[in-house]
């Protein structure tokens, strides 16, 4: 029995609110489709290369992009990415898994989740080669673009010197 393969145009869509400033990221392309696990896969390797446009833009722009104030709240039901500074990094062994909190503004208590495959950060820091422990960034001028859903914070998207 041969599958059936249908050739449709794919189309990933995503609003993101940089405070005051709201940035449109789409992408499109041509593919070829055998079952639902198929359009699945490819789905999934459209929203990669979406990602990866963001963290590009959010590198290329950053400077340029709205930020909150620290102890402004973030509010509101969609997606926001904020700029706050950083005040720790902590990295930890949790149950066998590395793992990375970054403190800062409204998320001092319990941090904001820094994932090892996030590799928007600056050339000359990489967080990723703290030793385990809490480290103190106050004073280091280092901040982090946090993306929030729903005003809870999700992940840290980037990191960036305040000044440069």
């Amino acid at each position: 029995m041969t599958d059936i393969v249908r050739s449709v145009l794919m189309t990933v869509e995503l609003s993101r609110s940089y405070g005051r400033d709201t940035v449109k990221f789409g992408i499109s392309e041509a593919v070829s489709i055998a079952s639902g696990m198929d359009r699945r896969e490819k789905y999934a390797g459209l929203l990669a290369q979406m990602h990866d446009q963001i963290e590009m833009f959010e590198r290329e722009h950053s400077k340029m992009l709205s930020s909150h104030p620290a102890n402004d709240p973030v509010t509101g039901t969609g997606t926001q990415l904020v700029r706050i500074p950083i005040t720790s990094i902590i990295h930890e062994n949790a149950d066998g898994k590395e793992r990375f909190k970054v403190k800062g503004g409204q998320f001092e208590k319990f941090g904001v989740q820094l994932y090892t495959d996030m590799k928007n950060f600056p050339d000359d820091f990489n967080p990723f080669e703290l030793p385990y422990g809490a480290h103190d960034m106050t004073g280091k001028e280092l901040g982090m673009v946090c993306e929030v859903v729903a005003g809870k914070p999700k992940r840290v998207t980037s990191l960036y010197w305040i000044k440069e």
